[in-house]
C-alpha cells in the first residue's frame, strides 16, 4: 500500500496547523545537596505528588501561565504524571513528565511528530487553541495512515484497514476546519512536521493504540463535545460537534483494533499496554476529576 503513505505525506504537509504539544517533559535544575537529599529520602523511586507539584514548575518558555509567576505545577496549569531525580554528577536535576490539559484536545498522534515551533503555548488566547487543535488534527491524518499500513502489514481484517483510512479523511477535514477557525481569530497556524516511521511490531501497535486510541481519542471526543455545548458562537458549535462525533467513531475503531490485536500479542505486551493506558487515564482524570470541562479556549 505505498500509495497510501505517499498520499498521507502530501496531505499532512498541506494542512496548516500550529501550537503546543499535549505531552511536555522538562528538567528542573538541582544543587548537589538538593539532589542528594531527595535520593537519600526516595532513592531512585518516583517522588510523591506533593514534591512533584513543588518542583515541577514549567519554565516560562513553555508555561501555560503566560502572564504570571507560578509557584507550583498546579499554579502553572501543568498536570504532573511523575517526576524523579536523574543521576548526573555534572548537572543534577529532576525530570518532570506531564502535560498541559488544555492542549490535550486532539486525537491520535503519529509515531514521530516533531515539536511545535511556537516559542510559547499561548493557550486559550485569540485563535491559539484552535490553531493547536488544527495542528494535532493534521498530524492525526498521518497517524491513521500509519495505522492503516501497519494493520494491513499484520494481516488485520480489511474492515479495520478501511476504517483507519476513512479516519484519516476525517482528520484532514478537522484540520482544515480548525485552521479556518484559528485564522478567523487572528492565529497563524504552523505545519505539523512528521517523520516517516518504520512499521511497528504488533506489540508496539497494541501499546500505541491503548494510549492514542483508547485513551486520547475517547478523551478528545468527550472534551470537544463539552466545548461544543458551551460554545456561544453557532459556527464554533457546529464545527466542534462534528469533530466530536468523528472522534467518538475513532475511539470505537481503537476498541475494535484492541479486540483484534490483544489476543495476538504476548502477555508482557498486553500488560505494558494496560499499564500505559491506566497511566494516561490517571493523568487526565487527576487534572479533571469531573471529566472534560469547557473553557479551554475553543468556545470563544
Amino acid at each position: 500500500m505505498p500509495f497510501i503513505a505517499q498520499g498521507a505525506t502530501a496531505l499532512a504537509l498541506a494542512a496548516l496547523v500550529s501550537a503546543c504539544e499535549c505531552r511536555t517533559d522538562f528538567l528542573v535544575d538541582l544543587t548537589e545537596d538538593e539532589a542528594a537529599a531527595l535520593r537519600d529520602q526516595y532513592g531512585d523511586d518516583d517522588l510523591p505528588d506533593a514534591a512533584c507539584n513543588e518542583l515541577c514548575v514549567p519554565p516560562i518558555s513553555i508555561s501555560a501561565a503566560a502572564d504570571s509567576d507560578p509557584q507550583t505545577a498546579e499554579d502553572a496549569g501543568y498536570a504532573v504524571i511523575l517526576c524523579h531525580v536523574v543521576r548526573d554528577v555534572d548537572h543534577p536535576a529532576v525530570i518532570c513528565k506531564g502535560y498541559f490539559p488544555e492542549n490535550c484536545v486532539g486525537g491520535r498522534r503519529p509515531a514521530h511528530l516533531a515539536p511545535s515551533f511556537a516559542d510559547r503555548c499561548a493557550v486559550a488566547k485569540e485563535g491559539a487553541a484552535f490553531a493547536g487543535l488544527a495542528r494535532l488534527e493534521s498530524a492525526s491524518v498521518l497517524a491513521f495512515i500509519e495505522l492503516a499500513v501497519e494493520l494491513h502489514a499484520h494481516g488485520a481484517p480489511e474492515v479495520l484497514v478501511q476504517r483507519a483510512i476513512r479516519s484519516a479523511v476525517d482528520e484532514l477535514r478537522h484540520a482544515r476546519s480548525a485552521a479556518k477557525m484559528a485564522r478567523l481569530r487572528g492565529a497563524t497556524p504552523e505545519r505539523a512536521v512528521v517523520a516517516i516511521a518504520p512499521i511497528r511490531t504488533l506489540d508496539e501497535l497494541l501499546h500505541d493504540n491503548a494510549v492514542e486510541g483508547l485513551v486520547l481519542e475517547s478523551w478528545a471526543a468527550r472534551a470537544l463535545a463539552v466545548e461544543a455545548r458551551t460554545a456561544t458562537d453557532p459556527a464554533t458549535r457546529r464545527t466542534l460537534s462534528s469533530i466530536a462525533r468523528d472522534e467518538a467513531s475513532h475511539a470505537a475503531l481503537a476498541r475494535a483494533i484492541d479486540t483484534w490485536a490483544a489476543p495476538r500479542t504476548s502477555r508482557s505486551a498486553r500488560s505494558r499496554a494496560r499499564e500505559s493506558q491506566r497511566e494516561a487515564l490517571f493523568g487526565l482524570h487527576a487534572a479533571h476529576p469531573g471529566g472534560p470541562a469547557g473553557g479551554m479556549g475553543l468556545s470563544a
